[in-house]
């Protein structure tokens, strides 16, 4: 999703709410978001040094005329 600036917001489900998230930020599950990149959310588990990587799909094509 693309703000009206063209920036890149980012956002994971979590137990019936959205939570917008940002490289830096720390979940409350302890997870700390490492990196966004076009195809990917990179986290790192701090307490347990534990990596995991959330794929993004890409859009889908536009429709045909």
């Amino acid at each position: 999703m693309l703000d009206p600036d063209g920036h890149q917001k980012i956002y994971l489900a979590r137990q019936n709410k959205d939570v917008l998230v940002e490289p830096g930020m720390v979940l409350e599950e302890g997870y700390r978001v490492e990196a966004i990149t076009d195809d990917e959310i990179r986290l790192l588990h701090e307490a347990l040094q534990q990596r995991a990587v959330i794929r993004i799909p890409p859009p889908p094509p536009p429709p045909s005329p």
